[in-house]
Order: structure tokens, then C-alpha cells, then sequence
């Protein structure tokens, strides 16, 4: 009498403390491939006026993990990025002082918990008006 043995495979889906999300399986951890990717918005803020005060929210979206920053390069002279470690957002904040199309570069990373940290860069346009 032939025995045939068939193998049942468990697979259950889910999200770890620190946001990750993992598939366990009968055979182990498949790993944090399953979690969503870091995203910066918006790709356009709304125009500034030289010379008046400006204030933008940049948020950091989908990500697994408390944000651990969020930094700018290329900024108009007179305005700034202000961040709050663990927060989502930063502000852009200042008075900018010269006319202008901006491309600034924004960056955000992630902690790392139990999974590694994850790291997004994106051009955001500010146009500075008369």
C-alpha cells in the first residue's frame, strides 16, 4: 500500500511593532519586503512672495518607522527646513528674499526597528513671485 504524504504550507501575514509588515510561513520569516515605500509630497508647494513671510508643510508618507529626519538642500536665501525628530512632516519656513523657480532636493529617512531604516529623496518646486 502506497502512503502518500502531502504538505501543507501556513502562511500568515503580519505587521511587526515597529511597523514592518512580514509574511511567517511554516518555514520562517520571509522578511520586511512586504512594507510600503517612503514617499515625499507634495512634488509642488504654492508660490511665495519675496519679501513675505511663507510657511509649507512637506510630509513623509507610507513609510515603516518613525521618521528620524527630513532635510533640504537648494533653498531659497532666507527660508529654512524645520523638522521634529519622529515626526511625519517638516516646515518650510522664512522669508524669502529673491525671485525665482526653486527645484529644492528633500530627503526623509526612517529608524530602523525591526526592520532596516528607509531613506526617500524627491525635487520639490517653489516658485518665489514679485
Amino acid at each position: 500500500m502506497a502512503v502518500h504524504a502531502r504538505r501543507l504550507a501556513v502562511f500568515l501575514w503580519m505587521t511587526t511593532l515597529g511597523g514592518c509588515e512580514v509574511i511567517a510561513s511554516t518555514s520562517g520569516l520571509m522578511g520586511c519586503a512586504f512594507r510600503h515605500q517612503l514617499e515625499i509630497q507634495p512634488g509642488e508647494l504654492s508660490a511665495a512672495r519675496i519679501n513675505m513671510p511663507y510657511r509649507a508643510t512637506i510630509d513623509v508618507v507610507a513609510g515603516s518607522g518613525p521618521v528620524s529626519n527630513i532635510w533640504a538642500t537648494d533653498l531659497p536665501a532666507g527660508m529654512e527646513l524645520s523638522h521634529v525628530p519622529r515626526e511625519n512632516y517638516a516646515e518650510l519656513i522664512g522669508t524669502p528674499h529673491q525671485i525665482g523657480n526653486y527645484k529644492i532636493q528633500v530627503s526623509a529617512a526612517t529608524m530602523g526597528t525591526m526592520c532596516a531604516g528607509q531613506h526617500a529623496q524627491r525635487e520639490i518646486s517653489l516658485q518665489v513671485t514679485p
